[in-house]
């Protein structure tokens, strides 16, 4: 009976094993590793018009998220796609603690600025 060469298994284990993409080293382009306010408030007021399917022309800086209908499910998605695009931790809590995109905005660019 002959045993396969453990080295050539090992070699292949690798290439089968999955990659938690949250973990995975990320690439951006200029303007996410130093972004300003207002590249941040585009993002958000793209992402929170698809969330909640209304148009982007629609959704005022100022007016706070729950007024935009937006839940506590579609913060969370929103924290982490933030998270996710500006390479940054953020807590959980921070659209209560931050109700608009103009707030979230702020403090995002101090967190990036922080890093």
């Amino acid at each position: 009976m002959q045993l396969s060469d453990p080295k050539q298994k090992d070699k292949h284990a690798f290439a089968a094993t999955p990659i938690n993409k949250r973990n995975e080293k990320r690439t951006m382009t200029e303007t996410m590793t130093h972004p300003t306010a207002e590249e941040i408030a585009l993002f958000m007021r793209h992402e929170l018009a698809r969330q909640l399917n209304v148009n982007q022309a629609e959704i005022d800086q100022d007016t706070p998220f729950v007024d935009l209908g937006m839940s506590s499910r579609d913060a969370v998605t929103l924290v982490g796609q933030l998270e996710d695009k500006f390479c940054v931790h953020i807590e959980a809590s921070a659209a209560w603690d931050h109700p608009t995109i103009k707030d979230m905005s702020a403090h995002l660019l101090s967190l990036v600025n922080s890093r």
